[in-house]
């Protein structure tokens, strides 16, 4: 666990069926937001299974907005019914959500992409919204979150694939200018 300014990053890396998956979360509580990895080929109990871990986790709030990183995750074994599952689960799981959760999840793999829209089109009349996108960029506009927030910037810079050097980081939530060293 990482602790930043007023932030509590919870990372888990899920192992399932005894295996090493590449299905993780890590919660930006402060931020109000869920990020959830999903990587290589997934299996479908497997993804059911991920959605209770981080449901269950003591920092996950039903308010939290979900931005799912699918970048290089396939979904070899989901069809329609196993789409219908994950759908159904997210109903049972998210219920509690308000209308201004967001879901936002990018995607690279085109076939991946058909099965999230599928999921999308599954969960429709959900309380809340969810959207699919190619675009880091895009999918985190979509998430509405606050970019006055103190760890908003490091959030987005990590999302974005951005590195600062941790001196500069450091400065930045000490609220110092940062100088080059």
């Amino acid at each position: 666990m990482q602790k930043g300014a007023k932030t509590v990053y919870q990372s888990t890396f899920l192992t399932l069926s005894g295996d090493s998956l590449g299905i993780g979360y890590r919660i930006h509580k402060s931020l109000g937001a869920v990020v959830v990895t999903l990587r290589g080929d997934v299996d479908p109990l497997e993804h059911l299974d991920s959605i209770a871990a981080y449901a269950q986790d003591p920092d996950f709030e039903p308010s939290q907005s979900i931005l799912f990183d699918l970048d290089g995750c396939r979904f070899p074994n989901h069809g329609y019914a196993e789409m219908r599952a994950v759908a159904m689960k997210s109903r049972r799981t998210f219920l509690a959500q308000s209308a201004n959760v967001r879901h936002a999840c990018f995607v690279t793999d085109d076939v991946t992409y058909g099965m999230c829209r599928m999921l999308q089109m599954l969960l429709d009349d959900a309380p809340w919204e969810t959207e699919n996108f190619h675009s880091r960029a895009e999918a985190l506009d979509f998430m509405q979150l606050d970019h006055g927030h103190p760890d908003y910037a490091a959030f987005a810079d990590r999302w974005l694939g951005y590195r600062r050097p941790a001196w500069a980081a450091r400065a930045q939530q000490a609220g110092a200018r940062a100088l080059q060293p």
